[in-house]
C-alpha cells in the first residue's frame, strides 16, 4: 500500500485527480527560493571575474604588456573571491523564521 493513500483528497477517483493533487504539493528542499537567488547572482559575479581575467596573451614572437595590467592581476581575482564568498553566504542564508 502506497504511503500517500492517507494524503489523497476525500473526494478520490480518478488517476488524473491523484496527480493534480500531488503537482499542488510544495516541494521540501534544503534551499529556499531566496538561496537559489544567492547562488545565481554569485555565480555570475564569478564569471564575471574570470571574462575580466582573460584576454590576449604574449607569445615569443610578440611580447603583450597588457598581461601584467591592473584589472587582470588585482581586480578580477578580487571579484571572484567576491563572489566565492557570497557563494558560502548564499548557502548558509537563512530566512527568518515566522
Amino acid at each position: 500500500m502506497s504511503p500517500f493513500v492517507n494524503r489523497l483528497p476525500p473526494y478520490g477517483g480518478g488517476r488524473g485527480e491523484r496527480s493534480l493533487f500531488f503537482m499542488e504539493e510544495k516541494k521540501n528542499l534544503a534551499l529556499g527560493k531566496i538561496n537559489f537567488i544567492m547562488l545565481a547572482i554569485s555565480m555570475v559575479i564569478v564569471v564575471i571575474g574570470f571574462v575580466m581575467m582573460s584576454g590576449a596573451s604574449s607569445d615569443t614572437t610578440q611580447y603583450n604588456p597588457e598581461i601584467f595590467s591592473a584589472m587582470r592581476i588585482k581586480v578580477a581575482p578580487v571579484v571572484c573571491f567576491v563572489g566565492f564568498v557570497s557563494i558560502i553566504a548564499g548557502i548558509m542564508y537563512r530566512p527568518k523564521q515566522k
